[in-house]
C-alpha cells in the first residue's frame, strides 16, 4: 500500500503493507508549515498552499484563511470578525434563528461534523464529499465540496479539495 500526503500529494512511504491501494497522511514539509515551523503568521503559512485551505477553532469559528479560500467563496476574510463557518462560507441555513451551529440543520452538517471530529479526536480526514446548501443573490444554490481536516495546535486546518454546483 502507497502512502501519499494528503495535502501535496508527495509520496510518503511504501508501506510493508502487500494489498494494492493508497492511504493517506501528512509529509513532513507540509506538518512544519502546520506546526509553524516556518516563520511568518498562520494566514502566511496557508498562503503557501496552493489550495483553499481556512483555519477553524473548536467553537467553528474561521480565526483565517488562504487567498484562494476568499476567491473561491468572493469573500474578504479581513472585513469580517471571527465569522463562524457557515457565515463565512454563506450557508443558507446559517442565518435562521440560532445562527450557524444552532439551528435544525446543523447536527447534520458534514462540514462542521468532520472539523469538530477533527478537533475533538485529531483524527485527520481526507476528502469528505458533502453538499452545502449556499446563500446567492439568485436564493439557494447547492455546492458540491470534498474536503479534508487536519489538526494541528488549537485549530483544525479545513481544505477544500473541489467545490461545484452540481
Amino acid at each position: 500500500m502507497q502512502k501519499i500526503c494528503a495535502w501535496c500529494g508527495k509520496n510518503i512511504a511504501k508501506s510493508v503493507d502487500t494489498r494494492p491501494g493508497v492511504t493517506h497522511g501528512m509529509c513532513a514539509d507540509c506538518e512544519a508549515l502546520l506546526e509553524g515551523n516556518q516563520p511568518g503568521s498562520l494566514r502566511h503559512l496557508l498562503d503557501k498552499f496552493d489550495m483553499p485551505v481556512m483555519a477553524v477553532d473548536k467553537e467553528g469559528r474561521v480565526r483565517t484563511a488562504n487567498g484562494r479560500v476568499e476567491e473561491m467563496l468572493h469573500k474578504d476574510l479581513h472585513e469580517m470578525e471571527n465569522p463562524l463557518a457557515g457565515d463565512f462560507m454563506e450557508c443558507a441555513y446559517a442565518q435562521l434563528p440560532g445562527g450557524c451551529g444552532n439551528t435544525t440543520h446543523c447536527p447534520a452538517c458534514t462540514i462542521r461534523n468532520t472539523v469538530m471530529h477533527t478537533y475533538n479526536t485529531g483524527e485527520a480526514q481526507t476528502n469528505v464529499e458533502t453538499t452545502l446548501n449556499r446563500r446567492t443573490a439568485d436564493g439557494i444554490t447547492p455546492v458540491q465540496l470534498w474536503i479534508t481536516t487536519v489538526k494541528t495546535r488549537d485549530v483544525v486546518i479545513l481544505r477544500i479539495e473541489d467545490m461545484r454546483k452540481p
